[in-house]
């Protein structure tokens, strides 16, 4: 959990129950798709089997463009030292839009950068 087991005991026994129950729940997860192992490893869920009671489908792929910036960085530090201690960011900038723009140049001024 990240958190040494003295100070989990110095928790009130509702945070440390909830602790306790969310690595639970998350130790049963997957690590490729996040979906449930008790579900995605059963007979149920076997594609061949006849008596399935449900089945998983994999749609297209969406791409997550916060991934995508955080990709396009992190080739220029693969040869810095320890490069495997170094934790990457995507930072969201909003970027101004046209009606705001057209509202400035409107009232005579100019649209921030």
């Amino acid at each position: 959990m990240g958190v040494r087991l003295s100070e989990l005991r110095a928790w009130p026994e509702h945070d440390y129950s909830t602790a306790v129950a969310l690595t639970l729940y998350e130790d049963g997860l997957c690590h490729g798709c996040g979906h449930p192992l008790a579900e995605t490893t059963s007979l149920d869920a076997d594609p061949n089997a006849q008596d399935r009671t449900h089945h998983y489908v994999a749609p297209i792929p969406t791409r997550c463009h916060a991934c995508t910036a955080i990709g396009l960085l992190t080739p220029e530090y693969d040869e810095a030292p320890q490069s495997d201690a170094l934790r990457f960011r995507a930072e969201r900038i909003d970027d101004p839009r046209d009606d705001e723009h057209e509202h400035t140049e409107q009232a005579g001024g100019t649209a921030a950068p």
